[in-house]
């Protein structure tokens, strides 16, 4: 996995802070300003979040958000912003008079291309009833686009278009004067459709669940979708089963950052979870 796609999701001293060998506290502003290793760092960033939204403004988080000293201070300005900014909540908004949505699919998917990820969480959101099946997903994942139907009303055509999402069979079935948009997914999107796909493979999931072995194999390949469905599901298989602790993951962290960034990531995911408790 190359790194800077796996720092999309929000995401070098060797001395790391074990702070549970000691038996004290963990010290997250501590961690977050000093720590250099990356998955750490986010880790204690992404548990101050809360705290970032309380001490500084909207454009001390920008700020901070694009020249803070540390990756954890950076991601946990970052995700301040995304939980202010209201995160998927305002793409999925109705119109009250036309009873339309605000944001039509073509809108959400180039609103993502260009970086919002509150848009691409909402095209996923919003059409989460065509991805029922992890072999959907996984299709859409491999052919990183989707086709719309402009679906024009002809009683009022000079209605802006509603762009459905359409399915395989949809697609079987159009005629020569349906108009159809064909769009590209850019990381954005494809990062949503794979942490919906990790709920599929992970622990419990009735239909696509798959071992730890198996989401080892996937968690460091070449797409970038499959990659973050391994990295969703590991982590939710040790969140219910491990009995690692911080100290533990803070080291198998250190042990894999630099070969294995991907296993890297399902780590922070766990040691976000850990700092949490």
């Amino acid at each position: 996995m190359k790194r800077n796609c796996l720092r999309a999701l929000g995401l070098a001293s060797c001395v790391v802070a074990l702070f549970s060998l000691l038996g004290m506290a963990v010290d997250l502003n501590g961690i977050v300003a000093d720590e250099l290793i990356e998955e750490i760092s986010n880790a204690a960033g992404l548990n101050l979040v809360d705290q970032y939204i309380a001490d500084y403004t909207v454009e001390e988080l920008t700020d901070l958000a694009a020249k803070g000293l540390t990756p954890g201070i950076r991601l946990a300005a970052d995700r301040a912003l995304y939980k202010l900014s209201g995160e998927l909540v305002p793409y999925l908004a109705v119109d009250v008079v036309t009873g339309k949505d605000v944001y039509n699919n073509l809108e959400l998917l180039t609103l993502a291309a260009a970086g919002n990820e509150g848009a691409a969480d909402a095209f996923v959101f919003r059409n989460r009833g065509s991805y029922k099946k992890p072999a959907t997903v996984e299709a859409v994942i491999a052919a990183a686009q989707v086709t719309l139907d402009a679906n024009i009303d002809a009683a009022n055509p000079d209605d802006p278009p509603s762009y459905n999402l359409l399915d395989a069979a949809d697609i079987a079935k159009l005629a020569a004067t349906d108009v159809v948009v064909v769009v590209d997914l850019g990381d954005k999107v494809i990062i949503a459709l794979g942490r919906l796909l990790g709920g599929f493979y992970g622990p419990g999931s009735p239909v696509g669940q798959k071992t730890e072995a198996e989401l080892l194999a996937l968690v460091d390949g070449d797409s970038l979708g499959l990659q973050i469905s391994a990295v969703t599901a590991l982590t939710t298989y040790w969140i219910l089963g491990s009995d690692l602790t911080i100290a533990q993951v803070e080291a198998a962290i250190l042990g894999v950052t630099l070969v294995s960034p991907g296993l890297a990531l399902a780590y922070q995911g766990f040691l976000t979870y850990l700092y949490s408790l």
